[in-house]
């Protein structure tokens, strides 16, 4: 809907986490929902108009989208807590600093590539660095590159 923000919450009961309708939780604070805020309205902005036709013809998604994801740290963010937010995350979704970024966190940024509604193309965008990249991360030889 048009006249919807393009950060607004699914109107169908139960699509959205109790937390968003107000609902107390002992997992989620306001970093929480400024993080999902932020990264709904780019997946909405940004990725939400081309990836059907992406989808639909296999096309391979352009260096931009990288750049804008990585840029916001929604790259960074699918990884998960670690040592790698200080390295990579120098913004992270939503103001969320790496000392407090946390597995639902991380979660949401799993939640909001998933509402886009293509899993082809949402795998593409990240399947590879989410599952390849942690065990390099933690049990790669000191890489002074990531030291930096």
């Amino acid at each position: 809907n048009p006249e919807e923000p393009i950060d607004a919450l699914s109107k169908v009961p139960y699509a959205e986490a109790s937390f968003w309708m107000n609902w107390k939780s002992p997992y989620y604070n306001e970093t929480h929902k400024a993080m999902r805020s932020e990264l709904r309205a780019f997946c909405n902005k940004e990725l939400k108009p081309v990836i059907n036709p992406w989808e639909e013809k296999g096309k391979e998604p352009p260096l931009s989208i990288w750049q804008k994801m990585g840029g916001i740290g929604l790259l960074a963010s699918r990884i998960g807590p670690g040592k790698h937010l200080k390295i990579f995350g120098k913004r992270l979704p939503g103001g969320v600093t790496p000392e407090k970024f946390d597995y639902f966190h991380e979660l949401i940024a799993h939640e909001e590539m998933s509402a886009l509604g293509c899993p082809g193309v949402q795998d593409g965008l990240g399947a590879g660095l989410v599952i390849g990249l942690p065990p390099v991360i933690n049990f790669g030889d000191n890489n002074p590159e990531l030291q930096k």
